[in-house]
């Protein structure tokens, strides 16, 4: 079942893409125990 951490965390994966994409650059992801979507 999908829950909003599991979209929010897609949403944060999107945009540093998008980001490294657009600059060339490697984006690096910082997750805090927030944002991890749960494990099934």
């Amino acid at each position: 079942m999908i829950d909003g951490k599991d979209l929010l965390a897609v949403s944060k994966i999107a945009t540093a893409c998008e980001r490294s994409y657009k600059t060339g650059s490697i984006v690096e992801l910082k997750w805090s125990p927030e944002e991890l979507p749960q494990q099934q």
